[in-house]
């Protein structure tokens, strides 16, 4: 028996996660681990603004 092929939505389901997954690494390296700096910092869209 064949492998079965996804439907549209199976197929646009799996990508978004993809995207959101990669989307959260992107941001998760602009962000420092350090949390005393983390008080005075904000995101502004992709930039960290000090």
């Amino acid at each position: 028996m064949g492998k079965r092929d996804k439907t549209r939505f199976e197929k646009w389901f799996s990508l978004s996660c993809h995207h959101r997954r990669s989307g959260a690494k992107v941001l998760s390296s602009l962000i420092s681990s350090d949390f005393k700096s983390q008080k005075i910092q904000t995101l502004l869209s992709n930039e960290v603004v000090v």
